[in-house]
């Protein structure tokens, strides 16, 4: 998450293009070449971010609302 996060992060909040690929094919959507990589920045740091928020507060919820599961599979392991 944090790869994902950071990185999406750092294209969102850029105040410049980092690659020269987005000047060729954004004007193709209406976007600027900023536009586009701060748009992909959001996309990346966004929806990735919630995927692993949502998994892991599932795993905890699990793991609280059962101790004694949790607490058999490390004994046995």
């Amino acid at each position: 998450m944090v790869h994902t996060g950071a990185l999406g992060a750092l294209l969102t909040l850029s105040v410049t293009a980092w690659y020269p690929s987005y000047a060729a094919t954004a004007p193709a959507f209406g976007l600027s070449a900023l536009e586009d990589q701060q748009l992909g920045g959001l996309v990346m740091w966004v929806p990735a971010s919630l995927v692993y928020i949502i998994c892991g507060l599932i795993l905890g919820a699990l793991l609280v609302g059962s101790p004694g599961v949790a607490a058999r599979s490390i004994s046995q392991g």
